[in-house]
């Protein structure tokens, strides 16, 4: 019983006594190969569309979008959530919050309060209260 730790501990020295030995040789590694990355100059960009090539000397602009007509007519609240924070209204069958853009048509207006039955939306600097709707 007495030759397990005696073993386990002769060992240990040994592999202590070799790594002392040879500690030198671990910090002379040398690199020997570098690896380097030199893409050709016409690579394509990853962001760009597979087979888009840009034109030299132009820059893509955005086509002027056309003014859609805001028909207040045509927006349904279906409900309001008062109390909680955030508050939140469901126009036209998806949820809103307070602040948020809200699609109408091919115009856009801006969320803007909530009231208890209605909410007010902002549309090109004018405000439009729209009451609740039952169906």
């Amino acid at each position: 019983m007495r030759t397990a730790p005696f073993l386990s501990l002769f060992s240990a020295l040994a592999v202590f006594a070799s790594a002392l030995a040879h500690g030198d040789e671990a910090q002379k590694f040398t690199l020997e190969h570098r690896s380097s990355f030199n893409p050709p100059a016409q690579l394509h960009n990853p962001f760009w569309p597979i087979g888009w090539i840009p034109s030299a000397g132009e820059v893509p602009v955005a086509a002027p979008q056309s003014q859609a007509a805001f028909d207040p007519n045509s927006v349904v609240v279906s409900s309001v959530m008062l109390g909680a924070s955030p508050q939140m209204a469901i126009i036209n069958n998806k949820d809103y919050a307070l602040g948020e853009m809200v699609a109408v048509g091919g115009a856009k207006a801006q969320l803007v309060g909530i009231r208890d039955g209605a909410v007010i939306l902002r549309y090109d600097g004018r405000d439009y209260l729209i009451e609740l709707k039952i169906q």
